[in-house]
């Protein structure tokens, strides 16, 4: 009776090792197994901070002012969003008039003096809002401004 209850303990005790070993294994190897899910929340967090185009508050005001009058003239039930080819269409207006100022002799004045350009800042915050929408916007065709003015955008 003694030998089998010293079998018995032998066995819990190799099986308790084996499942403290393996929780010790899958909890510390992470580059073998997916993150937690603490761990993809913060670096996608981090990473957006990264990523944040840092603009004026001029161009961030007229963003949102011209993403509102869009709304507004297509009569959208939610004012806080604008249809994807609404924004393609500002991003194609904005890179017109940036390529149209390229052409006069004022730019590059106001280049060699150091003046920021409007439309050029407000072209890489439509760039970063198109790559926006088109990476992480699968089934919503919808580009939302106002959280995207918040999580995307720095002032300086």
């Amino acid at each position: 009776m003694h030998m089998i209850h010293n079998v018995v303990t032998t066995i819990k005790w190799t099986d308790r090792l084996c499942f403290l070993l393996l929780s010790f294994f899958n909890t510390h190897t992470s580059k073998e197994r997916h993150e937690s899910e603490v761990e993809r929340v913060t670096a996608a967090i981090e990473r957006r901070r990264q990523e944040r185009v840092v603009i004026t508050f001029d161009i961030r005001a007229a963003l949102l002012e011209e993403c509102r009058k869009i709304a507004q003239e297509r009569r959208y039930t939610r004012l806080s969003r604008i249809h994807v080819s609404d924004l393609l269409e500002y991003h194609q207006r904005v890179r017109t008039a940036l390529e149209d100022d390229q052409t006069s002799i004022a730019y590059h004045i106001r280049q060699w003096l150091g003046f920021r350009n409007k439309n050029e800042m407000m072209l890489r915050v439509l760039n970063r809002a198109v790559d926006l929408v088109q990476t992480e916007n699968e089934e919503d065709n919808d580009f939302h401004y106002m959280d995207f003015n918040v999580r995307y955008q720095r002032s300086m």
